[in-house]
C-alpha cells in the first residue's frame, strides 16, 4: 500500500462526519507568503515559528509543523530573547510552537463541543501537553478552561484526536490551540483541525498502536473507544495491497483488540454502527519502537533490584546488576527484594518455580517470621498518558504492577520476569543477621541466590504510626465479587490493607463499618476510619456517592443523621474506638457549600463532640488566597492537594486546634510527586511519607484503591494480563487502582508494596523524634513539595542511619 493511498483513506475519515466545521481554513491552507488564513502563532513573536510542508499532509495542499525544545531558541526569534537570565527562568514555557484561532458565536448555546485535529509526531517527549486545548468563554464572562485531546507522544505518522466537551452554560466563545508546550518538547506537523457545535454520532477516539513484544514479538495491541455506548463495530487489519491480516468484531464502548501476529500490517479500518448511523474510519499503523538491546545472548540470566525500581519486561540486567539478596528490617516489619529471571533471545524458559529456604541465624535458629514470593505481573499501557521522565521506555506496552500467587511460570524468549519477594520478622525474631538461599528451578535445573538478612534491635509499633485514609470501596469489591459470604470478602480485602500497614478506610461509605471489623482492624494496627460520608443514604445499590447537592440538607436530614449516628457512636465509645474516628463529607466542594458544611461541622460538635468532621473542601484554597476570611474554619482536618499545601497555613491552623492532611489523586504530574499513575517510579509512593513528615503533615488521604470494571477476575495462569481496564482520569493511568481482583480474593500490587515500606519509614522517624526531619531534609528540598530525589539508594542510606540510631537509643 502506497503512501498516497494510505493518506487519501485516512481523508476518507476526515470527510465522513458531514458535520459544519466552525474553524476557518481548517485544512491549514498557506497562502504564498507562508501565512495561513484564520490562524496565527501561539503566543506571537513570544512562540516557535509556523512552517510550511507540502509533502506531509492528510489533505489539501500542505500542513504546518514546528518544534519546541526547551533552552533553545527558534532561528529567527532571538530578537524575543531580552535576557539570557530572564530565559533560564522560563525555559519551560518560552517559544512553544503551536497554531491557534478564536471562534466566537452569534448565538451562544449549550450544545455539544466536539473537537479534534491530526498530528504526526517526531521525538516528541510529553507528560500531557501536546495537544489539542480549548479555552471556552461562557455568555455570563465565566471561563472553562483546558479543555484537551492528546495526542501520544514518541515518534509515529499522522495520528487523530478527538474530544467532547458538554457545557455547563452557553458558550460565546471558544479559543482553539494545537501545540506542543510546558512538559512536552520536540517536533510536530498539524493538519485538518476540527469544531463541531454537535456531539460525535459513532466517531472513534483514542485510537493507539502498541507491540505486544516480548510475549509476541510481531504481535500488536490496538485500542480506540466511542463517546457513547450501544454501538457495534467490526475492525480490519490490513496489509499494504489491502488484504485481511485480522478482522474481530465487538459491542462495547472501549476496546483492546490483540493480535499475535500483526506483521506488515498497515491500516486500521474500523466500521461502526449505533442503529442509525454507520460510519468507516481508516487509521494508519504508525508506532515505531526501537527495543533495547538484551545484553543475554544465550540461556538466561537471574539477577537481584531494588523493589523501589520499575522493571519490564523489556528491562535487562546491566553489566553489574546484583546477584546476591540483602534486606534489612526491624521487628514487627516486612521488606522486599525483586529477583529478576532474563531469558535470551534464543528460547523462552519453561517450568519455572521457585523456592525459599529457611532463614538461620549464626545461632542456628531459624528466623522468627516470614519469607514469601509472587509472581510480577504486567499489564497494557494505553493511550494517552502521563509521561514521566523516569518512567518505562517509550514504545514499550507492559508495565508491573499487580502481584500473583506464587505457582510455575513461563519466561517468553527475550524477556524478563520478575518474582517478588517479601520478609517479615516477628516481634519476638531474634536480632542479628540470617543467611538462606532462593532457589530458581528452570526445566529441571537449579540455580541458588544467596540471601542475606539483618534484624535490627528494635519494633515497629503495634498501632501504625503514620495516619491514613485509604479507600476501599465496598460497591466495587462486590461488584467484582457478587458471590458468598460479603463479610468475609470485606475482611479478606481488608487484611490486605493491613499487612500494608494501611488503614482500610472509605471516604464515601454510607454505611458505618461493623464494629467487629473495626475491632480486627485496631488489632492489627489501624488508627484512623471514616464513620460515615454525611450524605443522604442513597436509594437502591449505587457503588458509590462522592458527594450531595446543598438542597439535601433539610432539618429531615439532619434527623435522619441523628438517628442513625446515635446508637452507632455509643457503640464506638463503649470499645474506645471514637480516638480513631471522624465523619467525611464534601468532597472538593467550592464557596457555595461553605455556610452547609458550617451547619454539618456545627451539628457533629453539638452531637459528638469525640469525633472529628474531615472534608476536602476548598476552604484550605480559600484561607490561602485570602487569610483574612472567617467562614473557612468549619473544618476538625483539612485535606489540600500536595501542591496546595503551605507550611506557614497548615502551622497556623494546628495553633487553633485543626489537623491538615493532604492528597494526591489523578494530579499533580510530574514535577510533582504522585503515585497514582503506574507510569510513575514505584519510590515515589515510598517518599510521600518521607515528605509527609518533612512538612509535618498529620496524614495522607487517597480516595480509592479497588476502582475496578465489572466483575473481571484475572487469569491467574499467566503473568501477562492483556485485558485488564485501566483507570484513565487525566492521563493518570491506575488511578485508584493498587489492589487487583484475582480469582479468589483481591491481590496486592507492587506499588501497595512501596506505599507499605514508606508507612514503616514513617514509624522509623516517628520513633526517632524531631531530629528525623533534618535526614528528610537530605531526600527533599525543605519548604518544597516538588524538589526531592528519586535515587533509592540514597533512601535506603538514611534508613540504615536511623536504625542504628534507633539500636542506640
Amino acid at each position: 500500500m502506497t503512501s498516497k493511498l494510505i493518506k487519501a483513506l485516512i481523508l476518507t475519515t476526515v470527510l465522513c462526519y458531514g458535520q459544519k466545521n466552525w474553524l476557518e481554513n481548517p485544512s491549514l491552507k498557506a497562502q504564498p507568503d507562508g501565512s495561513i488564513p484564520g490562524w496565527t502563532a501561539y503566543r506571537g513573536t513570544s512562540g516557535a515559528p509556523m512552517h510550511v510542508d507540502y509533502e506531509n499532509k492528510i489533505s489539501g495542499k500542505n500542513s504546518v509543523w514546528g518544534e519546541y525544545y526547551k533552552g533553545k531558541v527558534p532561528e529567527g526569534r532571538e530578537a524575543g530573547l531580552k535576557t539570557p537570565a530572564q530565559f533560564d527562568v522560563l525555559t519551560e514555557n518560552y517559544f512553544p510552537f503551536g497554531i491557534m484561532q478564536d471562534v466566537t458565536f452569534e448565538k451562544p448555546t449549550m450544545e455539544a463541543v466536539t473537537f479534534g485535529g491530526w498530528s504526526k509526531a517526531e521525538n516528541v517527549k510529553s507528560i500531557r501537553q501536546y495537544c489539542i486545548y480549548l479555552d471556552v468563554e461562557y455568555d455570563d464572562g465565566t471561563f472553562d478552561w483546558g479543555r484537551q485531546a492528546n495526542w501520544a507522544a514518541g515518534t509515529h505518522e499522522w495520528q487523530h484526536a478527538l474530544g467532547l466537551f458538554w457545557p455547563k452554560k452557553p458558550v460565546k466563545k471558544i479559543s482553539f490551540f494545537a501545540f506542543i508546550r510546558h512538559d512536552a518538547e520536540g517536533k510536530a506537523w498539524f493538519d485538518d483541525m476540527e469544531l463541531f457545535r454537535e456531539p460525535p454520532d459513532v466517531h472513534v477516539t483514542g485510537f493507539s498502536t502498541n507491540t505486544l513484544a516480548p510475549l509476541h514479538m510481531d504481535g500488536m495491541q490496538l485500542q480506540w473507544g466511542f463517546f457513547k455506548n450501544g454501538i457495534s463495530c467490526t475492525a480490519k487489519l490490513l496489509d499494504e495491497k489491502q488484504n485481511i491480516i485480522a478482522e474481530e468484531s465487538w459491542n462495547s464502548r472501549t476496546i483492546k483488540w490483540n493480535v499475535p501476529n500483526a506483521k506488515g500490517a498497515k491500516i486500521c479500518s474500523i466500521t461502526a454502527s449505533d442503529g442509525k448511523v454507520e460510519r468507516t474510519f481508516q487509521h494508519e499503523i504508525s508506532f515505531r519502537f526501537d527495543p533495547p538491546v538484551n545484553p543475554v545472548k544465550s540461556g538466561y540470566r537471574i539477577w537481584i533490584e531494588d523493589s523501589m525500581v520499575n522493571v519490564s519486561p523489556l528491562t535487562y540486567p546491566t553489566q553489574d546488576a546484583k546477584s546476591t539478596i540483602d534486606v534489612e528490617l526491624a521487628r514487627g516489619e516486612r521488606e522486599s527484594a525483586q529477583l529478576l529471571v532474563t531469558a535470551s533471545n534464543q528460547a523462552a524458559l519453561e517450568r519455572v518455580n521457585v523456592t525459599i529456604s529457611p532463614l538461620r541465624h549464626a545461632s542456628d535458629k531459624e528466623l522468627s517470621g516470614l519469607a514469601k514470593w509472587e509472581r510480577v505481573a504486567y499489564l497494557t499501557r494505553v493511550e494517552p498518558y502521563a509521561r514521566h521522565p523516569d518512567g518505562i521506555q517509550e514504545g514499550q506496552i507492559w508495565l508491573p504492577d499487580p502481584l500473583l500467587p506464587p505457582r510455575e511460570f513461563t519466561v517468553p524468549k527475550n524477556a524478563t520476569q520478575g518474582v517478588w519477594l517479601t520478609f517479615f520478622a516477628d516481634r519476638n525474631a531474634t536480632l542479628g543477621d540470617y543467611t538462606g538461599e532462593v532457589v530458581v528451578t528452570i526445566d529441571g535445573k537449579t540455580q541458588s541466590v544467596p540471601i542475606k538478612l539483618t534484624v535490627f534491635d528494635f519494633a515497629l509499633p503495634e498501632t501504625f504510626s503514620y495516619p491514613t485514609a485509604f479507600s476501599i470501596m465496598d460497591g466495587w469489591l462486590f461488584n467484582a465479587y457478587p458471590d458468598g459470604d460479603k463479610n468475609a470478602r470485606r475482611r479478606q480485602a481488608w487484611d490486605v490493607m493491613l499487612d500494608h500497614r494501611l488503614n482500610p478506610d472509605d471516604i464515601s461509605r454510607t454505611e458505618p463499618p461493623r464494629i467487629e471489623d473495626l475491632l480486627h482492624a485496631q488489632k492489627r494496627g489501624m488508627n484512623r476510619f471514616n464513620v460515615l460520608n454525611m450524605v443522604p443514604k442513597p436509594k437502591g445499590n449505587p457503588l458509590w456517592v462522592c458527594w450531595s447537592p446543598v438542597k439535601d440538607y433539610t432539618p429531615e436530614l439532619f434527623q435522619e443523621f441523628k438517628t442513625r449516628l446515635d446508637p452507632y457512636v455509643q457503640q464506638l465509645r463503649k470499645h474506645n474506638l471514637t480516638q480513631y474516628a471522624y465523619v467525611y463529607g464534601f468532597d472538593e466542594r467550592s464557596d457555595e457549600f461553605y455556610p452547609t458544611i458550617a451547619k454539618v461541622h456545627q451539628f457533629i460538635k453539638e452531637n459528638y463532640p469525640d469525633i472529628a468532621f474531615f472534608t476536602t473542601s476548598k476552604m484550605y484554597g480559600s484561607l490561602k488566597k485570602d487569610p483574612t476570611r472567617t467562614d473557612c474554619y468549619a473544618n476538625d482536618w483539612y485535606c489540600p492537594l500536595t501542591t496546595n499545601y503551605n507550611d506557614e497555613l497548615s502551622e497556623t491552623l494546628r495553633k487553633k486546634g485543626h489537623q491538615v492532611w493532604w492528597y494526591t489523586c489523578g494530579a499533580p504530574w510530574y514535577p510533582d510527586i504522585n503515585f497514582a499513575s503506574v507510569e510513575y517510579p514505584f519510590i515515589e509512593a515510598r517518599l510521600i511519607a518521607w515528605l509527609g513528615y518533612q512538612h509535618k503533615v498529620d496524614g495522607f488521604l487517597f480516595w480509592h484503591v479497588n476502582l475496578w470494571k465489572g466483575p473481571y477476575r484475572f487469569d491467574e495462569t499467566t503473568c501477562y494480563q492483556p485485558d485488564f481496564q485501566w483507570s484513565n482520569i487525566t492521563g493518570t493511568i491506575g488511578d485508584g487502582q493498587f489492589l487487583y481482583p484475582g480469582i479468589d480474593g483481591v491481590l496486592p500490587s507492587i506499588r501497595l508494596a512501596n506505599l507499605r515500606d514508606g508507612s514503616e519509614d514513617y514509624d522509623y522517624l516517628t520513633l526517632l523524634g524531631e531530629s528525623a526531619r533534618s535526614l528528610c531534609d537530605q531526600l527533599a528540598q525543605p519548604g518544597s513539595v516538588r524538589n526531592f530525589t528519586r535515587d533509592h539508594r540514597k533512601l535506603r542510606q538514611l534508613r540504615r542511619d536511623m536504625a542504628q540510631k534507633l539500636t542506640q537509643k
